[in-house]
């Protein structure tokens, strides 16, 4: 099914004959998202995995990505990092909770994720002189964006 939203054609995939068509035999056509004014400012024009083309570039990057980042032996050299804060984050939730004060998930699990990521990535966690960093960060992958610009 086509739709138009704005001047934005797009695709809905209604069955199961039609996901396989688009995802096994025209990937290639349909693999790069289209950019969009949120991809442009906060993304830096299609430069990092998620937006970028399917190009060299974007080979290159998810190559770097698999290869140094997300190897087998990255993810078992910190699976200390990982269980430690964890266990770090359940105890805060449960003293929360024990003290009848609310507990918000998304948000415990959103500083979980930024602490176990910038740890991995930068070798040190980002502390409490970096909460700005990790607010931020919390912000711009949870941002639930609609700009109208981007469908005219």
């Amino acid at each position: 099914m086509w739709l138009e939203l704005g001047a934005v054609g797009v695709v809905v995939v209604s069955s199961s004959d039609m996901a396989r068509e688009i995802l096994k035999a025209q990937d290639h056509i349909f693999a790069s998202r289209p950019s969009t004014l949120f991809s442009d400012l906060v993304m830096g024009k299609g430069q990092d995995l998620a937006f970028s083309p399917l190009n060299d570039h974007f080979r290159l990057i998810r190559k770097v990505i698999t290869t140094q980042l997300l190897s087998q032996q990255q993810i078992d050299t910190f699976k200390d990092l990982r269980r430690e804060l964890l266990m770090k984050t359940m105890s805060a939730a449960f003293e929360e909770g024990h003290a009848n004060r609310y507990i918000s998930f998304a948000d415990i699990m959103h500083e979980q994720f930024m602490s176990i990521t910038t740890r991995m990535m930068f070798r040190r966690g980002a502390g409490a002189h970096n909460q700005d960093f990790i607010k931020t960060m919390i912000e711009i992958t949870s941002a639930d964006v609609f700009l109208l610009e981007d469908f005219f």
